[in-house]
């Protein structure tokens, strides 16, 4: 194995062993797209911030809390010209109003969101230490019922495994969406950052298992050799990066995995496919 395969092989796993002790307290909203005008809220005292757009009728967010519970509501919208803060919040429990806010009236606060890198306008927020039981229903409406919110559920932060991979997936959505950025942006925030090198890792360590796999066998020791000059691993080498530059403009994972991959190649003078079908381009292998 060569020194440069060596070098992508221990950075990959450096970068997995980050991820894995950091990413937990990346978000402290497990972030849900809303496609409907009404929801139910699952777990409300786990915190989760739902991104919607009001088109013509309020939101409508509706769960039962058999037991006391502590509730918080909290209302954002993104901080983009234009944006509404004209937005109501109503929580009522069994039919009984519980709060009203007017964001006509309220001051909004600007807030950086650093972890998906995302500027909001923070509104109205409410909060109960021990909420009594009962059927809660939480509206959000403006006149007219037109504009995009962000409704936060729950304080409680939880990100199972299955949660960070849901908001790796929601996130870059949510930058073309609700944000009217690029789904690029998301390389420039630290929950992106970490997602896109771990995904280039994760192609290269691939490449390098593969071909470790190869030398198992006296037939594979053969395939497992150098086979590709500098001119192919030049040839790789672009096509790594159009791979990478596709990857990061629509924000698709298995691109970037692709561009791990073929970057491997180029960097240990190695082809997967050469190997496969028994081409050699290297001069001295």
């Amino acid at each position: 194995m060569s020194d440069s395969s060596k070098r992508i092989a221990v950075i990959g796993a450096a970068f997995l062993a980050v991820f894995l002790i950091g990413v937990r307290p990346v978000a402290a909203h497990q972030p849900r797209l809303v496609t409907s005008a009404q929801i139910s809220v699952t777990e409300p005292e786990i915190s989760k911030a739902y991104y919607g757009e009001l088109a013509g009728a309020p939101a409508l967010f509706s769960f039962t809390a058999d037991l006391p519970f502590r509730l918080y509501v909290g209302l954002l919208v993104p901080d983009l010209r234009g944006a509404r803060t004209d937005l109501t919040l109503e929580i009522r429990r069994d039919g009984e109003l519980v709060a009203r806010f007017d964001g006509a009236q309220f001051q909004w606060k600007k807030m950086y969101e650093p972890f998906a890198g995302d500027n909001y306008l923070q509104g109205p927020e409410f909060r109960s230490a021990e909420a009594p039981p009962g059927k809660y229903d939480i509206e959000v409406s403006d006149p007219g019922d037109q504009g995009k919110y962000a409704l936060a559920v729950g304080e409680i932060e939880s990100f199972p495994p299955a949660e960070i991979l849901s908001a790796l997936r929601i996130v870059p959505v949510l930058k073309s969406d609700f944000f009217n950025k690029s789904r690029a942006t998301f390389l420039f925030s630290v929950f992106g950052s970490i997602e896109f090198v771990l995904l280039l890792a994760f192609g290269a360590i691939i490449g390098f298992l593969y071909r470790q796999l190869l030398k198992l066998t006296a037939k594979g020791r053969t395939a497992a050799k150098r086979n590709i000059g500098r001119p192919d691993r030049k040839t790789r080498l672009g096509i790594a990066l159009v791979a990478l530059a596709a990857g990061l403009w629509f924000w698709n994972p298995v691109l970037m995995l692709i561009a791990g991959f073929v970057l491997f190649e180029a960097a240990a003078g190695w082809c997967a496919f050469y190997a496969a079908i028994g081409r050699n381009t290297c001069p001295i292998s």
